[in-house]
């Protein structure tokens, strides 16, 4: 899951769509306190009808922008088409003629996402290089990775029985026992 530091973490989404949408919050000043995205609720400042919606609850806000994104991905969009580059984007996502610099905001969701403004959104792939991130005080995630990563399957065609996440990245019944299991570790050796 990513997290956005200081705010706990992104409501579930393919990861690659949870750091486009932190770097468009970002670029928005959806994670700062007081702004108008952050008090209306709508971090990436997604409009609706024209307008900027406001959510009852952060993690609406943060479904409408993953909405959005999962839109300008797939080419669903009547705006937005998935080979358009950042800076592309940022001419009608926020518009010089709405006082906006869209140059700046190309510049910060870039950044974030850790590609360049000359590159579409496609180019992140399910987070790598886009800050994902797991605790690389622990290494944790990476232990787990390393330990169940081979194939494990018993043949019985139902693929590996020891992946950690299906296709669409979430994570399996094994995962979920693995995270519980390697907590219990550290639970039972902080005790100790």
């Amino acid at each position: 899951m990513y997290r956005r530091s200081g705010f706990g973490d992104l409501p579930a989404a393919p990861a690659n769509v949870q750091a486009i949408a932190t770097a468009i919050a970002t670029a928005e000043g959806g994670l700062t306190p007081g702004t108008f995205p952050y008090r209306t609720n709508n971090p990436c400042d997604v409009f609706v009808g024209g307008s900027t919606a406001g959510y009852a609850t952060m993690d609406a806000g943060w479904n409408a922008c993953y909405n959005q994104i999962n839109l300008m991905l797939s080419g669903g969009s009547s705006i937005y088409t998935p080979d358009e580059s950042i800076e592309d984007i940022a001419a009608s996502y926020a518009p010089a003629s709405a006082g906006n610099d869209p140059s700046t905001w190309a510049a910060n969701v870039a950044s974030v996402l850790g590609i360049s403004p000359n590159q579409p959104l496609t180019a992140v792939s399910g987070g790598s290089g886009a800050g994902t991130s797991t605790d690389s005080s622990t290494g944790f995630l990476d232990s787990i990775t390393a330990i169940f990563s081979g194939n494990g399957d018993s043949g019985d065609g139902t693929g590996s029985d020891f992946a950690l996440t299906d296709d669409s990245g979430n994570l399996t019944g094994f995962g979920w026992l693995a995270i519980a299991a390697g907590l219990g570790l550290v639970v039972w050796v902080a005790a100790s």
